[in-house]
């Protein structure tokens, strides 16, 4: 009855009646199967205080295991999701047998019908979006269980932020922001129902990842330059950079293997073993110039102070920034690399994407 099971009551030990002090825990026994056999309504008035005080218990003993027995109440008349005003009142009347102040049973009480609400607003954000039929049962849930809209407000907010905030992070997470993406997070804070609101520092990556955006869908900046260019060739930015190469340079090494000496005449001797030689080749980084990396319409050209060299963007088959250099792959020939590099690395990488693939939509 009540939740509550009978607990078994077998006799103290022979130790405990000796010293005429029944063991503690029986006062909890009695209370819980007093729980289980009666309606909470006919429990006489003063039975748990009467119990704790034959067993040598105080109410700041029992107040955890008290707490304990109420939490089971009220778990028991929830479990169907939905509590009846009369049901709100077996609960007070729990709380009044177990001598439970007013305060610390609606602590208590909360803390165990808001993970149910937690459960149910979980699945009804799963989707991400809050229909008007599961915004009804929130609101049922929450009404029923006299849940404080504030606290009710917290858990939707909570679960509303997390998955809003997921979503934003997918969407930057390639540090790129197009229009489509935008229109998602939109939609997504409708469905959550609020509208997406963005902190003044978000709204600045935001803008940032939408221009990175933009270049590379071709739409890029324009820079004057000192060089002379193509006719129909524009600049899309420069930066200062040393030009490397990717070289395989092989070494000598002498080796020698067991070796003797062997005396034929006074000053004369004959060495006897095996002297070999063997070469080992590795790839070294050669630096060959200093000067500007000019990001065109039609070429990467490098104006050096030796001599300026060009790469034809219909020769670029891959590229990769690393910390501090740009390595471009090209269909023939070594690799280029272009190193010191102390640029926006995003927005250059951004640009030359918006350059390849402008140049191979032609």
């Amino acid at each position: 009855m009540n939740g509550f099971h009978q607990a078994e009551l077998t006799r103290p030990g022979i130790l405990a009646r000796l010293r005429g002090r029944p063991a503690k825990e029986y006062a909890f026994k009695e209370i819980q199967n007093k729980l289980a056999t009666t309606q909470i309504s006919e429990i006489p008035k003063g039975f748990v205080e009467d119990c704790l005080s034959r067993y040598g218990l105080n109410r700041i003993e029992a107040e955890t295991q008290l707490g304990a027995f109420y939490e089971l109440g009220v778990r028991y008349i929830a479990r169907h999701g939905q509590i009846t005003p009369e049901q709100h009142g077996d609960l007070e009347r729990l709380a009044n047998v177990l001598t439970l102040p007013p305060a610390k049973a609606q602590q208590l009480y909360l803390l165990t019908v808001l993970p149910m609400l937690e459960r149910v607003a979980e699945r009804a954000f799963a989707d991400h979006h809050l229909s008007d039929d599961e915004k009804a049962e929130l609101d049922r849930l929450s009404a029923e269980f006299r849940i404080p809209d504030k606290k009710a407000l917290e858990i939707y907010r909570g679960f509303a932020q997390r998955i809003f905030q997921n979503e934003v992070d997918s969407a930057l997470s390639d540090k790129r922001l197009s229009p489509d993406e935008e229109q998602r997070l939109t939609e997504v804070a409708k469905g959550l129902g609020g509208e997406a609101d963005f902190d003044p520092k978000l709204k600045q990556v935001m803008d940032r990842y939408r221009q990175l955006w933009r270049y590379t869908q071709g739409d890029l900046p324009e820079i004057e330059v000192p060089i002379l260019l193509q006719r129909g060739e524009s600049c899309a930015q420069k930066i200062q950079a040393n030009h490397h190469e990717l070289r395989t340079v092989t070494k000598r090494i002498r080796y020698s293997g067991p070796t003797a000496s062997i005396r034929i005449m006074k000053g004369v001797k004959w060495r006897v073993g095996d002297i070999g030689v063997s070469s080992v080749s590795e790839d070294v980084l050669k630096l060959l110039d200093s000067g500007t990396l000019y990001f065109t319409t039609k070429r990467l050209i490098f104006d050096g102070a030796k001599k300026t060299t060009s790469i034809a963007l219909k020769k670029v088959l891959n590229f990769t920034f690393y910390a501090n250099a740009l390595v471009i792959e090209k269909d023939t020939g070594k690799d280029q690399v272009f190193e010191n590099i102390s640029q926006d690395q995003d927005m250059l990488d951004a640009i030359l994407e918006g350059l390849l693939t402008k140049d191979r939509n032609r």
